[in-house]
């Protein structure tokens, strides 16, 4: 992560000219910027990973090369940053563990209520197939002696029926 934040803040310097000082004309017109001779020196510096190449200048004097200007105030901050980055990425590790992990006893926990409820909707289920189970064997013995009655009284009455006929 390092390593791509370095490579990212070095294209950012590299190829942004936006805050560059103008490189350093060979005509000056006034005799103060004729007067200084003081010329820049290249300083390395390095910051976790990230290595730079820098210049420091006076004021007034122009970049040996085009590119971003970092005020020594904003150098500061950057090697803050990246100087504490493991404990931040640390630190943001932590509190979105502990967000999940409210969030999973939550579901867990709403899981749970939904799988009570179901539960108790399978029991009733339950109860009423049995209750209807009995219902219909009630029926089926019910229907057994209408049948048996019928059966009966058909007999009855075709016996009838041919005995008064026979006579």
């Amino acid at each position: 992560m390092k390593k791509l934040l370095s490579v990212f803040l070095s294209t950012i310097f590299i190829f942004n000219t936006a805050l560059g000082q103008p490189l350093a004309y060979p005509e000056t017109t006034s005799e103060e910027e004729s007067a200084m001779i003081w010329v820049p020196a290249p300083v390395d510096l390095q910051v976790g990973d990230l290595e730079l190449t820098v210049f420091f200048l006076q004021p007034q004097v122009p970049s040996p090369h085009a590119g971003y200007l970092v005020l020594s105030d904003d150098w500061v901050d950057i090697r803050r940053k990246l100087d504490f980055w493991d404990e931040e990425v640390k630190r943001i590790r932590e509190s979105e563990t502990e967000s999940c992990k409210i969030q999973l006893d939550e579901k867990t926990t709403e899981c749970q209520e939904l799988n009570a409820g179901l539960r108790t909707m399978i029991d009733n289920q339950a109860k009423d197939i049995k209750k209807l189970e009995v219902e219909n064997e009630d029926l089926k013995s019910e229907l057994w002696w209408w049948k048996g009655g019928a059966i009966v009284l058909g007999v009855t009455t075709t016996s009838l029926a041919i005995y008064s006929s026979l006579k």
